[in-house]
């Protein structure tokens, strides 16, 4: 049936390239984490280019 091939075919190479044992809730944490350390790397980043 058409249906089913609505899905994205992106999902399944997500879902294979991640860690299985991964739940959804712990890779929305390790997101929030690289993207907050990249928040304060940014941050620095900026600072040190104000100072020199």
């Amino acid at each position: 049936m058409v249906i089913q091939n609505s899905v994205p075919q992106s999902t399944p190479l997500i879902s294979k390239s991640l860690p299985i044992h991964l739940s959804l809730k712990g890779n929305t944490l390790l997101l929030n984490k690289i993207v907050r350390k990249r928040k304060m790397n940014k941050e620095i980043f900026k600072r040190n280019k104000a100072v020199s």
